[in-house]
């Protein structure tokens, strides 16, 4: 439970005819009378179902992700260092030392913006400081996401700087015990600069460009690698 019981994250199993079964993380939020009219009528995309609350009135159940509360105060449990206790177990939030410093001195905008992508996980973007992504296919036992961000840079004196600073993770631990299970990864927000083959494309530019004007052509050729002459490059705008 993020919020009372009007924001939960549930953990769904599912089994198939063949092969393992999987586990599902969904975030869902409920809502009930005016609210959940107007939000019928507005957002018809985010509802989940239609449900009856204990006392008989009408509610929705809808993705606990459109809802600013909900995003907010996960963030919140990582500053807090909170335990979200559940039926069946609790959500950690754990951070480290990266996240003060992501943090600043003073208190921050940290209004939440769901990210676009084509992933998906749910990424969700707190001001200029922090990026969290919710997973939704989960597993009990250490994530890579973590062991890799915690190498990079959780851990590290001087972290590698070219990977988003790793700040901490959500996770989740049975009441009986055993492995936990990773339900989301905080990390630093750095602002995007193009993709790999942007960034290629421009330095291959920059470079035939100098090169171009440095020297003629034939010697160019004569200096240049074999294997990047041999083809026919078209630097297109």
């Amino acid at each position: 439970r993020v919020v009372g019981t009007q924001h939960v994250i549930l953990l769904v199993r599912t089994e198939f005819t063949t092969g393992d079964p999987e586990s599902y993380l969904l975030a869902v939020s409920c809502i009930s009378g005016e609210e959940a009219r107007t939000a019928r009528e507005e957002h018809p995309d985010w509802m989940l179902a239609e449900v009856r609350a204990e006392n008989g009135e009408q509610a929705l159940l809808y993705s606990a992700t459109r809802n600013e509360e909900f995003l907010s105060a996960l963030l919140d449990a990582f500053a807090r260092r909170k335990r979200l206790q559940g039926d069946h177990g609790s959500a950690i939030a754990q951070r480290n030392h990266q996240f003060r410093g992501l943090w600043g001195g003073s208190h921050p905008n940290l209004q939440p913006v769901i990210l676009p992508s084509a992933e998906v996980h749910t990424s969700i973007k707190f001001g200029d400081r922090f990026v969290l992504k919710l997973l939704r296919n989960v597993a009990a036992g250490a994530h890579p996401g973590v062991e890799m961000g915690e190498f990079l840079t959780g851990n590290q004196t001087e972290p590698f700087p070219f990977a988003a600073p790793f700040a901490g993770q959500l996770e989740y631990q049975l009441n009986a015990g055993g492995e936990t299970t990773t339900l989301a990864l905080l990390h630093g927000f750095v602002p995007n600069e193009g993709n790999a083959w942007q960034h290629t494309r421009r330095h291959l530019h920059e470079y035939l460009e100098k090169a171009e004007n440095s020297q003629p052509r034939p010697a160019l050729q004569k200096s240049a690698p074999v294997n990047i002459y041999q083809l026919s490059f078209v630097m297109a705008d």
